[in-house]
């Protein structure tokens, strides 16, 4: 853009102030290395603010949707981690069902467990009758 409309664009009054402004080189090979880095930041700076700046919704819309994909992202990742943990945990249990119980609760479970039978032959003889 012509300085003429930025003046413009910036309310300024007189054209006075456009001397006061740097310009980068228009061709990115008459560019200094520090130019080009420069310029390429406020390139990117700017496209970031292509959205806020479109008049349509198409834009805005398209960055929910990554927001939502990336949260869908992170929120899959979760739960990958607890359904691996959980099949760890499992495991565990299929091969000592007793694992991680106080002696306590292996002695009641055993009881239970032998009350059970206990109960089961009951009704087993009773059945015989």
């Amino acid at each position: 853009m012509d300085s003429e409309r930025v003046e413009i664009l910036l309310g300024h009054s007189n054209s006075s102030l456009a001397g006061h402004y740097w310009r980068l080189p228009t061709d990115e090979s008459e560019m200094s290395p520090q130019e080009l880095k420069l310029y390429q930041t406020i390139k990117s700076e700017y496209r970031k603010c292509i959205p806020e700046l479109t008049i349509g919704e198409s834009e805005i819309l398209k960055i929910k949707n990554e927001q939502l994909q990336e949260t869908v992202s992170v929120e899959l990742k979760q739960k990958d981690f607890e359904i691996l943990e959980l099949q760890r945990q499992l495991a565990k249990v299929r091969t000592n069902p007793f694992v991680d119980m106080q002696p306590e609760e292996i002695e009641k479970f055993v009881e239970m467990f032998e009350d059970w039978k206990k109960f089961k032959e009951h009704i087993s003889l009773l059945g015989n009758k």
